[in-house]
């Protein structure tokens, strides 16, 4: 057990994107709120940082709604980071395919997301349907995704798996969760991924 880690879980989830990144173009999807966009730009050499968002801040370079398409050209991206990206979106999968088509071959897209299998999950889910009718709900997630889900979707939009990990993301104010979680890792928050664009794959 990372003790760094345990105290501080979100370093665990930057230092992984930025050891998987493949140099060069990288897109960071979902940039707005710029924590890893900054991260991403101070620790990753070599390379050209692009955010895209919805909203237009300091840390967007792109407007574009995921929601429909990414305004990229094909085969032009050597990476793309989506941190907390595709459970928002009304089409994962072809949000997938968006990113197989912009990516170079062997191009890699590194995905973190809410693990619908974690304690977490299970007790927020819990908390909203006690809270909030079917017309009240709040939740801004529209999509849930397992480690086997997420896999399948990214396998069948032609990505090889590269890497895959059970992050303690999301229990910050909570050690003894994250110590739970260390030992249980199919109940950690955040699924953490890693495909790579492959055409002779399959």
């Amino acid at each position: 057990m990372n003790l760094r880690y345990l105290l501080r879980p979100e370093e665990q989830r930057r230092d992984l994107i930025a050891k998987n990144i493949k140099n060069g173009v990288v897109l960071d999807l979902g940039s707005q709120e710029g924590d890893l966009h900054n991260f991403l730009k101070e620790n990753v050499k070599n390379s050209e940082i692009m955010g895209i968002n919805i909203v237009k801040n300091k840390n967007v370079d792109v407007l574009n709604n995921l929601n429909f398409g990414i305004c990229i050209a094909d085969n032009s991206v050597d990476s793309i980071v989506a941190g907390e990206v595709i459970e928002h979106l009304l089409n994962p999968f072809g949000f997938l395919q968006e990113c197989y088509r912009i990516l170079k071959d062997k191009g890699r897209l590194i995905i973190t997301t809410p693990n619908m299998t974690s304690l977490t999950y299970i007790l927020k889910i819990q908390s909203i349907r006690r809270k909030l009718s079917i017309y009240e709900r709040q939740d801004p997630h529209l999509y849930g995704f397992s480690m086997e889900m997420l896999e399948l979707l990214l396998e069948k939009a032609g990505f090889k798996i590269l890497n895959k990990k059970y992050l303690v993301v999301g229990w910050r104010k909570n050690i003894l969760f994250r110590v739970i979680c260390y030992l249980f890792k199919n109940i950690r928050p955040t699924l953490f991924i890693v495909a790579m664009k492959d055409d002779s794959y399959g």
